[in-house]
């Protein structure tokens, strides 16, 4: 099990994960489950839940199967939609999903989910790997919007992932957060950032909280 999240904010793409990796013989480890990569004139992101040795022989593919002298984000889904179906007639099931964070000179970033059986782009908020839960829906419902900031959806990301590592089982270790702006612009958070935002929520949590009760 696994927590990954992928947001569509007003200026650009959040993707946020866990880091904890459970093998088969319930050993578990923790890796960073986001990457990013770029060109002169594009950036992708990718976040995942499900093997990593599949996820890094799909982003591999994908890479391999692009235009080397550049493309748009058309050719970015129909790249994955090749990537992934492939995978169908070879893998059953496929023990994957992915988010692809797209951004494109001209073009707005967009973000590509793939479900582990179907391909689509989403313009709200996505989780991976932890099915439906509703503690994530509740969350989502109560404090997602669209027109929230990139470093707005930062903050809900860092949240909605420390949340999941304390409520839902095999979720763990150090959160990773990215965020795709505008071709040429990729923020990562700092380990430290994200350690005190996860305290400064912890905070505004327990405020709220108190509140109800007129603490």
């Amino acid at each position: 099990m696994t927590i990954a999240i992928g947001m569509h904010c007003q200026d650009g793409i959040v993707i946020a994960a866990d880091s904890q990796i459970s093998a088969p013989d319930h050993h578990k480890y923790f890796e960073s489950k986001v990457s990013y990569t770029d060109g002169p004139d594009w950036a992708l992101m990718f976040g995942y839940s499900g093997d990593p040795g599949l996820h890094k022989e799909a982003r591999d593919k994908i890479m391999r199967t692009l235009p080397r002298e550049g493309f748009s984000p058309i050719q970015a889904y129909e790249a994955c939609d090749k990537v992934f179906s492939e995978f169908g007639r070879h893998y059953s099931p496929v023990d994957l999903q992915m988010f692809i964070g797209v951004s494109v000179r001209s073009f707005r970033p967009g973000l590509i989910v793939f479900s582990g059986q179907g391909l689509h782009w989403e313009d709200g908020i996505k989780f991976l790997g932890i099915g439906d839960s509703s503690l994530m829906k509740y969350l989502s419902d109560a404090l997602y919007e669209k027109s929230i900031s990139v470093e707005q959806g930062q903050k809900l990301a860092v949240y909605m992932v420390t949340k999941a590592k304390q409520c839902i089982d095999h979720c763990g270790g150090p959160t990773t957060v990215y965020s795709l702006l505008p071709v040429g612009k990729e923020w990562g958070l700092l380990p430290e950032t994200i350690v005190s935002l996860e305290k400064e929520m912890e905070g505004k949590e327990q405020a709220c909280l108190k509140q109800i009760l007129d603490f």
